[in-house]
């Protein structure tokens, strides 16, 4: 536990000198280190991508972060129905419909989840407003997501 967080904290210092070895938004993990950070430890392989201009346009792949968090995503790709469990409780939502529902609970202000060439793909703040995360954040070309959130972080 204490690794993971002091594995955070040096990651979220480099980001915030600016030395991250990637770039940003569309772009593929370097091999220094990727692009997506789930409790201080890198997801292999990991990207974002950008879907239009809308409040939260930076996106990652679901099934590829749910996996880190040891969670199992259900998605029928015919109809793009999509549940899985959250810390909250189960989640259910339509890819390409606004409006997510979390134990019954409707979440409607955030960006809606889409499908791109194959992979779905869900806003940063998914991870925190609707999975439950203690924080999911895009920072210094990287995207953090923790269970714990950084306030616990002393």
């Amino acid at each position: 536990m204490k690794k993971s967080k002091m594995v955070l904290i040096v990651a979220l210092i480099i980001a915030m000198l600016g030395l991250s070895a990637c770039g940003g938004a569309d772009e593929t993990a370097g091999d220094d280190w990727p692009v997506i950070i789930v409790d201080g430890v890198g997801v292999e392989g990991s990207y974002v991508i950008t879907v239009g201009a809308s409040d939260f346009p930076t996106h990652v792949p679901l099934v590829m972060v749910a996996e880190a968090l040891d969670a199992r995503v259900e998605w029928n790709r015919d109809t793009n129905e999509v549940m899985l469990p959250g810390r909250n409780g189960f989640i259910m939502f339509i890819a390409g419909t606004a409006g997510y529902r979390v134990a019954g609970d409707a979440i409607d202000w955030l960006a809606p989840a889409v499908v791109i060439d194959g992979e779905l793909y869900v806003p940063i703040p998914f991870f925190r407003a609707v999975f439950g995360m203690g924080q999911a954040i895009w920072m210094g070309g990287h995207v953090y997501i923790d269970t714990h959130g950084f306030d616990d972080m002393h």
